[in-house]
């Protein structure tokens, strides 16, 4: 069985380096995206290790989609299936490489 997984990043550079070690892992159809500009506000928090609460890690991190400092936002997704054996090192891989994962 597989889990879709989403993840959103600074940069092309991050995003990219994230889906090459993706590939190592038991997963399918890796895309990477620009996120196309739009009005609505939402905010990101980083990946952290699997069964920490989000009310342990707070709003450090937090990022904004198209705020109007661009600099440091985010701007990409990668989306993916991976299987439920690699899933724990998935989310690793991606707190590894500057993931983000939508808040709330």
């Amino acid at each position: 069985m597989s889990r879709k997984i989403l993840a959103y990043f600074d940069s092309e550079n991050d995003a990219e380096s994230a889906k090459a070690t993706l590939q190592t892992l038991k997963v399918c159809h890796v895309i990477v995206d620009k996120l196309p500009d739009t009005d609505e506000k939402v905010s990101y928090i980083p990946f952290t290790p699997t069964g920490q609460s989000q009310g342990a890690i707070g709003t450090i991190g937090l990022k904004n989609h198209n705020s109007e400092e661009n600099e440091g936002q985010v701007t990409h997704l990668l989306e993916a299936q991976v299987e439920e054996e690699d899933f724990e090192k998935a989310m690793q891989y991606l707190m590894d490489n500057n993931g983000y994962e939508i808040e709330g």
